[in-house]
């Protein structure tokens, strides 16, 4: 899952800036930040692929923004993806 999503952002023209091993309410995850620019304007995303069920069934949480306010906008991506629950 995680190769076949780096072979694409790389295909866009995106990099890869951090990967990390997290828990997201008890299910595994591995958190992806990775940056690109479209013309003078450069973005940051934060990206989380969370185990739901080991081995057949992930989600994917994507939070992007410009990057220069990325770091004032991280608390609320962290609220975000830590509310991620399944029902």
């Amino acid at each position: 899952m995680l190769s076949d999503y780096r072979s694409d952002i790389a295909d866009i023209g995106q990099t890869e800036v951090s990967e990390r091993n997290i828990t997201v309410n008890g299910m595994k995850a591995v958190e992806l930040i990775k940056t690109w620019s479209v013309g003078n304007q450069k973005y940051q995303a934060l990206t989380v692929h969370i185990e739901a069920v080991p081995g057949s069934q992930y989600y994917r949480i994507g939070c992007v923004t410009r990057k220069e306010d990325y770091n004032t906008t991280l608390p609320k991506f962290e609220l975000v993806v830590n509310s991620f629950k399944l029902q």
